[in-house]
């Protein structure tokens, strides 16, 4: 049978066996070891057969082959050698005949003997090759069950990894809308250090529950820092409530501002951060106070400028009253002048001159009579027309 697998001749083979050529194509020959017979007699053994007798040993050569092969072949075992000088005695024929049935008897025991050498040799190569085949069985299945345990644990590595990607990613989701951007390397930190030491076999609310603690406390700061900005917020919110409901009826806009600024400039020290709304309300309960009085002094001192303002109009009234009367009066009797002129004076230019004397002289009579009147409001107009020509008489005016 051929065989496609490289091999060697019985020189190479015997060479890196470290045998006898002879030797080995004695092995050959009792089938003791895998070789393939060329058509010209030439031995060759494949590369494994050898590999195998480097591994386990090259086996002796049985003796029966090597004497069968020393032995030319007989038929008759009494056969008489032909260097005799005379036939041989029946004697010598039976105790040849003898030793050739006992060396025949010998030579099947020894032929017992090396088959059953042989039969153990092939016995212990069959055990040994079996032994091997358990061996590399038991390997193969130990690499099996090294492979299922790695590929087990790399299922495991993922799935565990997955979990931890899964809660890395919740507790990113966890921080609230609009959180600093470096609060989620704090966190991711935290979260991190933490799901390594967990085992995520344990109920999934006590996982939730130690994540939620580890965001919080690495939050905790940026936490703090918005409560405080939202506290300082809705306290900067407040006042301006409270500063923009400053309102007192009755007070102009400049006071109105001026109380806010002053309410905004107390609600502004450090101090009062954090105080409550009572607080609060009193300090513009105060401020309102002093807006009050400020507007109560305001519309008193007004309410007094409008008292005297209204005194001094009625008082210019009752003058222009008074002065309405004597005018009334005065112009009533002022047609005397012309009459006083014409009975008491002669003017060379007529009557043309006297009319230009009346004229001169009624506006300037008018003005004096009118204060004397004012004055005097008893003048009746008897009186008016004697003071008419006093002042003409005597040149008064």
């Amino acid at each position: 049978m051929k065989s496609k697998e490289p091999a060697l001749r019985i020189g190479q083979a015997a060479a890196q066996l470290g045998v006898s050529p002879h030797h080995l194509r004695q092995l050959c020959k009792c089938s003791l070891v895998e070789a393939e017979q060329s058509a010209g007699g030439q031995w060759r053994i494949p590369l494994s057969e050898i590999e195998r007798l480097a591994r386990e040993g090259v086996p002796e050569v049985p003796t029966f082959i090597e004497e069968a092969s020393d032995v030319p072949p007989h038929t008759n075992a009494a056969r008489v050698p032909e260097d005799l000088y005379a036939d041989p005695s029946p004697d010598v024929i039976e105790a040849r005949e003898e030793v050739n049935i006992r060396r025949s008897r010998l030579e099947a025991r020894r032929l017992d003997k090396e088959i059953e050498e042989t039969e153990d040799f092939f016995r212990e190569r069959e055990r040994h090759q079996a032994a091997e085949d358990a061996a590399r069985q038991e390997a193969a299945q130990a690499a099996k069950d090294r492979q299922r345990q790695a590929a087990e644990a790399a299922r495991a590595e993922r799935r565990r990894q997955d979990q931890i990607q899964r809660w890395q990613q919740y507790a990113l989701n966890s921080l609230p809308y609009g959180h600093p951007q470096e609060a989620d390397l704090a966190v991711h930190k935290a979260v991190q250090e933490l799901l390594p030491t967990l085992d995520f076999d344990q109920a999934q609310y006590i996982t939730q529950r130690l994540v939620d603690a580890a965001v919080e406390q690495a939050y905790r700061p940026w936490r703090l820092k918005k409560e405080a900005e939202d506290a300082k917020a809705a306290y900067v919110q407040t006042c301006k409530s409270i500063v923009s409901s400053i309102y007192v009826y009755g007070a102009t806009s400049a006071e109105t501002e001026d109380a806010k600024a002053a309410l905004a400039g107390y609600l502004a020290d450090p101090k009062l951060f954090g105080a409550t709304r009572a607080q609060l309300d009193r300090l513009k309960d105060a401020v309102l106070k002093d807006l009050e009085r400020k507007v109560d002094e305001r519309e008193t001192a007004a309410k007094l400028e409008k008292e005297r303002r209204e005194k001094a109009a009625e008082l210019e009234a009752q003058e222009r009253r008074k002065r309405r009367d004597a005018e009334y009066k005065v112009n009533s009797e002022m047609g005397h002048v012309e009459r006083y002129l014409q009975e008491h004076y002669d003017f060379s230019g007529g009557y043309s001159e006297l009319l230009r004397e009346r004229d001169r002289l009624r506006p300037l009579i008018l003005d004096v009579l009118v204060k004397e009147l004012i004055e005097d409001p008893n003048m009746d107009a008897d009186d008016i027309r004697g003071r008419i020509e006093e002042l003409i008489a005597d040149d008064e005016i």
